[in-house]
């Protein structure tokens, strides 16, 4: 059975995750919500750090994410192929010369295979 709406449900939140890479005070100490602090307290200063912190939190989402979707795929089958169905609904979010929708499907793609070879 295809369910596009638990492909756009995972999409959104994965966009979300990527736009949350770079969300200013994003990874600060939190005081409100569920009280506990964020990963990191320490603002990185230079460009080189800041490469160094985004790369650390996109493994840490990557993570998470693949932990998530293992998860309810084992008790939803189903959704690796709805997932895999809604690729080309995936683009590429950058202008210009860097714009390559076909190489963030790719991404995905081999995120998916992962996941498929677990099974």
């Amino acid at each position: 059975m295809h369910r596009p709406f638990v492909a756009s449900v995972f999409l959104s939140a994965s966009a979300k995750a990527g736009a949350a890479l770079t969300a200013p005070g994003l990874f600060e100490p939190r005081t409100s919500g569920c009280g506990c602090a964020a990963m990191s307290d320490q603002t990185p200063t230079s460009a080189s750090d800041q490469i160094i912190d985004a790369r650390r939190r996109e493994m840490a989402i990557e993570h998470l994410l693949f932990g998530t979707i293992r998860f309810v795929a084992q008790r939803h089958p189903d959704l690796l192929d709805d997932l895999d169905g809604s690729l080309d609904h995936l683009w590429d979010k950058a202008h210009g010369e860097e714009k390559d929708d076909e190489a963030v499907r790719d991404i995905a793609r081999r995120f998916l295979g992962s996941l498929r070879a677990e099974r």
